[in-house]
Parts: C-alpha cells; structure tokens; sequence
C-alpha cells in the first residue's frame, strides 16, 4: 500500500469542484484485468497524461455501497450474464467527502453507462422521498419490489485525463 500510495503522489491532483465539470454522469466505462505486479509500472507510464482525484488530502478514496435487488437477484443475474438495458440501484457515501446519494445506473445497448442520482442526508436502506421518485421517473422498477441486499466498502482512486 506504501508503494501504491508513493506512486499516487507523484500525479497532479484533481479536485472535486473540477471534476463537477466531469461528473461521468453519462459515460462508456473500460475496465482492464492484469496482473497486480504490473500497477506501479502502469501508474508510472501514465502519470503525465492524467491526474488524480484528491479529496481532504486523500488519493485513495473509500466509498461504502448498499445495492438493492428483487428477491432472486434478478438485477445481479441480469449484470453477470452481460444484459444490456439493464439497471443498478444503491445507495453510495463517499467518505472522504461525507456525500451520501441515491444512484441509478443505466447501462444501454451501446455500452454506455447513464447515472443518475440524488443528494441524501443518510443511507437507511429505505427508497423514499426523492430516491423513489428517481426510481419511479428513470426506470420501470417498482419501489417496493426491491430490498437492500449487499453492502459492499471499497477502497479506490480516480484517475482522469
């Protein structure tokens, strides 16, 4: 982690009111799979061409998830068989930056992926207020027809062109 964090700092900062202008709202994700011992040597070639996310001093974020889904996981199912026109529905704190929001993600047929989300005070596992309204404007999903199912806590960076 030491070495992560050291490779980390050598890249220009970002911060969050730059990044407004990004808000990778509507995107097309990639994802790459390699080997854990090739990260340094990837950081270190990329490092002049993008920045780094750095909130309240922080380079490595964590964020905390709680995913909602029917009661056979049908919108997990849908994800792991690679379904397109599908939906993802949680609730995201970033803890560096004590935001807490309501998010609906949209993957479409053309790969791209299409956020949308609200501010909450707190997450308490219930859809209510603006959340089911969200819900209720930019999908089919019926509220109650979905539970609070898995609650996941990350450790990542964002790095930015």
């Amino acid at each position: 982690m030491d070495q992560l964090k050291e490779i980390l700092n050598t890249f220009t900062p970002i911060t969050l009111a730059e990044m407004d202008s990004v808000k990778l709202m509507d995107r097309t994700d990639t994802k790459f799979l390699f080997p854990v011992n090739s990260l340094h040597a990837i950081l270190n070639e990329i490092k002049d061409q993008y920045r780094i996310l750095e909130v309240n001093g922080n380079r490595i974020s964590q964020y905390e998830s709680l995913y909602f889904d029917t009661p056979d996981f049908d919108l997990f199912h849908q994800h792991r068989r690679g379904k397109l026109n599908r939906y993802k529905v949680r609730f995201r704190r970033y803890v560096e930056s004590e935001l807490n929001f309501f998010e609906i993600k949209f993957k479409n047929n053309k790969g791209r992926t299409i956020k949308d989300r609200v501010k909450q005070k707190q997450i308490d596992g219930t859809i209510q207020d603006k959340a089911e309204v969200l819900l209720k404007e930019k999908t089919t999903i019926v509220p109650n027809s979905i539970r609070s199912k898995i609650l996941g806590k990350l450790f990542t960076h964002y790095i930015c062109k």
